[in-house]
């Protein structure tokens, strides 16, 4: 290791690039590995006292352990659980416990009924160490059928703090790439398996970068959930959503939290998780490239973003609900001086939450009440209260970014906020602030406090007043030179979040963009989300956001699908949306989705852009000989089962195990003479092929073709391997009797 100005650096042979292309063996690569100047600044803080500093520092430079947590909705998490608790899982890792490198799995202590899981291994390790083949086998198939999530432990915290109900209205304002959101989705499905009745509630996930925005899509679809909708919003100009006459309970009214006047009753949000964009340094484990890019400006400049979005945020959260804040970053310019703005602003009708009760094992650290502030000027001045800001510094530096009077800090209770340190529990760094909604906002609270007049005329330029327009974009904060933010990769593991922003497309929390472009705005992000929207685009779909529609009653589409399918009277048509002139696809929402695509809005300009929504349950195939193409879809034929009459084949287990397996039959090949009769009964097209069998009660089914004489089932292999080893966690003898099927009458 060498040091140059103030940064530690570590060299070594440059490792051979992946494809096989070898480098010179005189390359040498560096990577930061401590800063100087991140060492004054965290001392300075606080945030660690000077005898914990050493393991403090020791701990960043620590790879981060792997991390999962088992989906907790699915019917056999519990069985997932007890098979990693098992010996089978733990004997071969245990017998060479002596190696350092790594360790076998473990469960996270604090996270509720062992669901969350750490590993301490690398990737490298992980493949190359045979006492970890079984653990990496186990891992990488439960990951693909979407039974495990890897995600970073501390990302898993707010969710829990929020404690979803199946009727509450979520919003995740800052989702992408939505490991948070599938928690709180899963939350909100939690209780389905047993009470046997869907949720009231549903989840908005927004995010402001488009790219994300459909990365988000293709991460919740997985849950195969009609409760959620994907919008493509800055987070603090998220729009104010109002119920349609039909639905309004009471006349229109005037809304104090968004100065609404004339308007129905607004759509408020029992929960919502605001995990900003930030800085991003509690991630240095994950992203060591931020030793090399560190600087307090970086926190200086997200300040006033941070603290739009946790405005917006309240004024959009009913009276009684929670919200969380969250960033992965140290920096009290971030953390405690955005929430205690907000409890200013606020008057009283915010509270932050005592939730020391909450996750009893997590060890955290009381927020901070008191804190310095470092320009980003040359001389790195320290100043500890808005009176020492120099005149021409006036906007950059803000008031709120200041630790509060010893008056507020007595009625702020910011001790309560939750700062977790990585030498705690060996993870990353990260702070929450969980907070209730008391009261309505005052209208006060949305305008941003205005410069001093001495002041403004010192700044050059004068500060806005009164609201700030949704039609307006925020610039990044002024500087002498352009601001520096870390530029930081995506990182390669699915799952994996942060908060930090960057140059490139940001991490975790993408409420906002900043650094050298400007932040996003409603009219320059609208052609971006175009272009980047092309999952399940149709050709004759248009390019507004409120392309999606309502299905009528009367849709002839709809109306053969009855008939087609015999679909009963009591299915929620209502509910079914499309976003194609000919209906070529057709998505099952929830009625609460329902009720927010429904909703009324200040403005044209302010509506709902909706990415994706719901579960696709229909689908225009065109093949020869069918006289109707559209086919139920796999996603949703569990939705769609319990409402059809028609074309469901019941099958024995011998027959539904044959099929699985060779994938096509002539109808004389099934070994059963029911299902051959009720194959030959059947016209060319879609159909259902049920599992049957008295034990089982769960239903299975696969979606699959007849034409003419042969029936091919047109599900994946992936996915059928994933419905074997569904029955196999509920009754291992059937998934025997279905994987073991006579080689004679297979040829």
């Amino acid at each position: 290791t060498q040091r140059h100005g103030g940064i530690r650096i570590k060299m070594g042979r440059r490792r051979a690039a992946r494809g096989g292309k070898k480098k010179k063996e005189a390359e040498y690569h560096t990577e930061v590995i401590e800063s100087e100047w991140f060492k004054e600044h965290y001392q300075k803080q606080g945030i660690v006292t000077e005898e914990e500093w050493p393991l403090f520092l020791k701990s960043l430079l620590r790879p981060l352990p792997a991390t999962f947590r088992i989906n907790g909705n699915l019917p056999f998490a519990a069985k997932i659980r007890d098979r990693l608790l098992s010996d089978e899982m733990r004997v071969d890792v245990q017998a060479d416990a002596s190696n350092d490198e790594w360790s076998p799995p473990s469960v996270i202590p604090w996270y509720p009924d062992q669901f969350g899981w750490k590993l301490d291994a690398s990737r490298q390790s992980l493949r190359s160490i045979p006492q970890l083949a079984k653990v990496h086998a186990f891992l990488v198939r439960e990951s693909e059928r979407g039974h495990i999530s890897r995600q970073e432990a501390v990302s898993m915290i707010p969710p829990l703090f929020l404690n979803v109900q199946p009727s509450h209205k979520v919003l995740d304002m800052c989702a992408a790439p939505g490991s948070k959101t599938s928690q709180l989705l899963e939350a909100l499905y939690a209780e389905e398996a047993v009470s046997q009745q869907p949720p009231t509630g549903f989840v908005v996930a927004n995010d402001a970068d488009a790219k994300r925005a459909n990365m988000l899509v293709h991460q919740l679809k997985r849950l195969n959930t009609p409760g959620f909708i994907v919008s493509h919003h800055d987070a603090q100009f998220f729009p104010s959503l109002h119920l349609p006459p039909s639905l309004a309970p009471v006349a229109p009214t005037v809304d104090s939290d968004s100065n609404d006047q004339g308007l129905f009753p607004r759509i408020l949000f029992d929960r919502i998780l605001a995990d900003v964009p930030c800085s991003g340094d509690g991630t240095l484990r994950k992203n060591p490239s931020l030793w090399r890019r560190w600087t307090p400006a970086q926190a200086l400049g997200l300040h006033r973003i941070q603290t739009l979005i946790i405005v917006r945020a309240a004024s959009l959260l009913e009276v009684g609900g929670l919200m969380v804040y969250s960033t992965c970053s140290f920096n009290p310019v971030e953390n405690e001086a955005v929430v205690a703005e907000l409890l200013r602003r606020s008057e009283g009708s915010m509270e932050l939450v005592d939730a020391s009760g909450l996750l009893p094992e997590l060890i955290r650290r009381p927020g901070l009440t008191d804190w310095w502030v470092q320009s980003r000027d040359e001389n790195r001045t320290w100043m500890h209260s808005a009176d020492e800001i120099p005149a021409n510094r006036t906007r950059q530096l803000r008031a709120s970014m200041f630790a509060p009077s010893a008056e507020e800090v007595s009625r702020m209770h910011l001790h309560r906020c939750m700062r977790l340190l990585p030498q705690d529990q060996d993870s990353g760094g990260f702070f929450v602030a969980l907070l209730r909604k008391v009261a309505k906002l005052p209208a006060s609270a949305l305008r941003e406090p205005t410069l001093q007049p001495a002041q403004t005329q010192a700044a050059g330029k004068p500060e806005p007043e009164g609201d700030v327009p949704e039609a307006q974009s925020i610039q990044p904060e002024e500087a002498d030179e352009p601001m520096q933010i870390p530029d930081v990769a995506e990182d390669e593991e699915a799952g994996d979040e942060d908060g930090a922003t960057g140059e490139v497309e940001p991490l975790e929390g993408s409420g906002a963009t900043t650094g050298k472009r400007k932040l996003e705005t409603a009219a320059a992000s609208e052609s971006t989300v175009k272009k980047a929207r092309t999952v399940e685009d149709d050709e004759d779909e248009t390019d507004s956001y409120d392309r999606f529609k309502f299905v009528s009653a009367d849709d002839p589409v709809w109306q053969r699908a009855i008939e087609f399918y015999g679909i009963r009277p009591d299915f929620p048509a209502n509910q079914l949306v499309t976003r194609s002139k000919t209906s070529k696809r057709l998505l099952l929402v929830s009625s609460g989705v329902r009720q927010i695509i429904l909703a009324d809005t200040t403005s044209a300009k302010s509506k709902l852009r909706v990415i994706n929504m719901g579960v696709k349950v229909l689908e225009r195939k065109e093949l020869s000989g069918v006289s109707y193409p559209h086919r139920i879809c796999q996603d949703g034929v569990l939705l769609m089962l319990p409402y059809l009459t028609k074309r469901v084949v019941h099958c024995p287990p011998a027959d539904f195990s044959l099929f699985l397996k060779l994938h096509s039959l002539k109808t004389e090949q099934f070994p059963s003479e029911q299902v051959r009769a009720e194959l030959n009964s059947l016209e060319t097209g879609a159909l259902i092929m049920q599992l049957q069998h008295p034990s089982y009660t769960r239903p299975v089914a696969v979606v699959a073709h007849k034409h003419f004489q042969t029936v091919a089932v047109m599900v994946s292999k992936h996915e059928i391997r994933g419905l074997i080893d569904m029955i196999s966690e509920d009754d291992p003898e059937l998934a025997n009797t279905l994987q073991a099927t006579d080689e004679t009458v297979v040829q």
